[in-house]
């Protein structure tokens, strides 16, 4: 009786179910964690899970994001937080959970697959696969009843159109896997320098915006490596000038910065740079800096070097670990789960600080954004001069400077007694980024000089003699080897570390071996989907430089002529049929290299 009664108490436990306890519980990544009390049974990725699809004869459905993302965090509360939805998901499917920041090549992947089916793709990631590992259809966010919608219709036509279905999705992912290229033998490499000035003059006449700066009419991000070609091809010539002013100027003075704390949000929403998605990067604000370091030089703009300072005192102060080094990203959201709310005002709060003329002066220097999305204030943007501000007060300037200067402290003391969720996963890659613009600042002041050597023996810290780890335990991609190669180096050249030196070498020799094969770059060790090859001649550039590009820079600074060289003319071919893949290397030896 005794035991039957301590059995049943047993079963009553939480943990008593096998099972019952999700694999993302207490995961380093808070992204996973925080989905782990999700009713969609969320698995870890790994190749056993295409062996558990084939052998339930399931789909697998891989959700991909970031714990920054604001609409990760709203696709969670409205759908995988939905019984409905896990319902059908644990009918159809075998709900994988990745975070993209520790599996960028597997979100590469996926991510490039719903570019190509849909136009367009963003985070939240969400892609079925066939039980053998092909894409089969993704989308990003859905409102949760779309999305059952979706998933139901995916689950009635699999159940009657898997033999015509699982053969096209296989057929499609291996075209792909073919990649057409010239022989660069075949081409007069003066011809396609000659080209490269060509294009990049072509692609920001027809893509960019010359009213607001940045490409395109609708969301605008901070393209820092096209924007460092930009830079070089000003050195050369003026013609795109003029565009490069507007847009550093315009990510500067709006809504992409934050005015009162410094630092950069990842992009806006809207074309005119005043709206943003809160989230902050590290890679962002580190690239942000060197590029606005860069202007300030090439464009003789002293203001934008106390931009990039700005920057940098930002990221020292929000994000540092406690340990040393940078976190990756402060959220979007604040610990209510409002989106925006840690940077937002609302009249109510600035008139229970500021006295009247603070108020009055306050709201003629700065505008307070608004957006309909943003119930908890605005946005504060400066608009008016501090010249017209006095003109229009009958004040000295210097005394508007100086209450303007203490009112913007006074709203940052403020703010910083709201709470903000930071995710502090430590990356390997992302650490390299900021140890580079250390690098350009650390003659500067002890401050950088001390920042820098604790990134720089974090970095070190995550060589084992063999391999280089993204984080503790997780291994390290291609973009990791590079930008710690590129930022150990920049630190051996500022303070003449040849131990950082070395291993700056080593991981550039070991990432053309480990990462570069006959198909091409892998992101990772290729070992993503077995079923379909992520290989490219040349990997693109985007809100991050191009690893293969960056390797490709790095390999001529160190004299591997023979690899640098086959790197680049493949690089030269590829880039005449992608207009806007332009790494700055690319663009400079275009110009320079006879």
């Amino acid at each position: 009786m005794r035991h039957t009664i301590i059995l049943f108490l047993f079963l009553l436990l939480p943990w008593g179910t096998a099972g019952s306890v999700s694999p993302l519980s207490s995961h380093y990544s808070p992204y996973l964690a925080m989905h782990a009390d999700d009713p969609v049974q969320w698995q870890l990725w790994g190749e056993e899970i295409i062996q558990q699809a084939q052998r339930e004869d399931k789909l697998i459905f891989i959700s991909s994001g970031y714990f920054a993302c604001h609409w990760c965090h709203v696709m969670q509360q409205e759908s995988f937080r939905n019984p409905a939805i896990a319902n059908v998901l644990k009918r159809v499917a075998i709900p994988v959970k990745i975070d993209r920041e520790l599996n960028p090549e597997l979100d590469t992947v996926l991510l490039e697959f719903v570019e190509r089916t849909r136009g367009a793709a963003g985070w939240p990631l969400n892609v079925f696969l066939t039980p053998e590992g092909y894409p089969l259809v993704g989308t990003v966010y859905l409102p949760a009843e779309e999305l059952l919608r979706f998933v139901e219709r995916l689950e009635q036509r699999w159940q009657t159109e898997k033999a015509v279905l699982a053969p096209l999705a296989r057929k499609a992912a291996q075209q792909h896997s073919k990649r057409q290229s010239v022989a660069a033998s075949e081409l007069e490499l003066s011809k396609l320098r000659e080209r490269v000035r060509e294009r990049l003059v072509e692609a920001i006449e027809e893509e960019g915006d010359f009213l607001a700066g940045g490409l395109g009419d609708g969301a605008k991000f901070p393209n820092v490596p096209l924007l460092e070609a930009l830079l070089l091809q000003v050195e050369r010539d003026d013609s795109l000038k003029a565009f490069t002013v507007l847009t550093l100027e315009q990510m500067a003075a709006q809504g992409l910065h934050d005015h009162l704390g410094g630092g950069f949000f990842r992009y806006t929403v809207d074309p005119n740079w005043q709206q943003p998605h809160f989230e902050k990067m590290l890679y962002a604000n580190a690239l942000l800096a060197r590029l606005y370091l860069h202007a300030a030089k090439v464009l003789q703009q002293p203001v934008w070097r106390e931009v990039a300072l700005e920057t940098i005192d930002f990221t020292l102060r929000e994000m540092w670990h406690r340990e040393g080094a940078f976190i990756s990203s402060l959220s979007a959201v604040d610990e209510a789960g409002i989106e925006g709310g840690y940077y937002l005002w609302t009249r109510e709060q600035l008139l229970e600080l500021l006295t009247e003329g603070e108020f009055r002066l306050v709201n003629l220097a700065w505008s307070f954004h608004r957006s309909e999305e943003w119930v908890e204030g605005g946005l504060p943007i400066p608009s008016l001069s501090r010249e017209a501000v006095a003109e229009e007060l009958g004040l000295p300037a210097t005394t508007v400077s100086v209450q303007l200067n203490g009112i913007r402290q006074m709203l940052l003391q403020a703010r910083q007694q709201r709470t903000l969720p930071r995710d502090e996963k430590r990356l390997a890659g992302w650490n390299g980024l900021a140890l580079s613009v250390l690098s350009e600042v650390a003659v500067m002041n002890q401050r950088y000089r001390q920042a820098g050597r604790v990134v720089r023996d974090y970095l070190h810290s995550l060589w084992d003699g063999e391999q280089l780890w993204r984080i503790k335990g997780q291994p390290g991609a291609l973009e990791d080897y590079v930008y710690v190669a590129q930022g150990l180096l920049d630190w051996a050249g500022a303070s003449d570390d040849q131990q950082s030196r070395e291993l700056a070498v080593r991981l550039v020799d070991i990432a053309w071996q480990r990462f570069h094969h006959e198909a091409g770059w892998y992101r990772g060790e290729g070992k993503v989907l077995r079923a379909m090859s992520s290989a490219s001649p040349m990997l693109s550039d985007g809100a991050l430089p191009s690893p293969s590009a960056a390797w490709c820079q790095l390999a001529r600074k160190l004299g591997s002529n023979g690899q640098w060289r086959e790197c680049f003319q493949a690089d030269l071919v590829t880039l005449l049929a992608t207009p806007l893949f332009y790494p700055s290397y690319i663009v400079e030896l275009a110009q320079r290299e006879k």
